[in-house]
């Protein structure tokens, strides 16, 4: 996990935009030091969410990578929802409603 600060993208900027509209609290760039990862939101106790942009995301590369860190997140109790990029530009209020309703 690298100490660098990084710059929130346009689709982390709308989802978090969702969250003060919607009063939901939430810590950014939360680290998960037992899971080496660093989500993009995260709301206690458990919830650890990432906004996955479709170019990067789609690498077999990212695809392994995230997968990985989603099964250790898992295991250690975390709920994980990882919202696409364009799913978040269709719809970012269905993405929302799954984190609140635990889809």
């Amino acid at each position: 996990m690298s100490n660098m600060k990084k710059k929130n993208t346009s689709i982390e900027i709308a989802v978090e935009n969702e969250f003060k509209s919607l009063g939901i609290k939430y810590i950014r760039d939360f680290p998960i030091y037992g899971a080496k990862t660093v989500p993009d939101f995260f709301i206690a106790p458990n919830i650890c969410i990432y906004c996955d942009g479709d170019y990067w995301h789609n690498r077999p590369e990212a695809i392994a990578k995230d997968a990985r860190q989603n099964f250790v997140l898992v295991f250690l109790g975390y709920k994980v929802y990882r919202f696409w990029e364009h799913e978040i530009k269709i719809d970012i209020k269905q993405c929302i409603g799954r984190i609140k309703y635990g889809i």
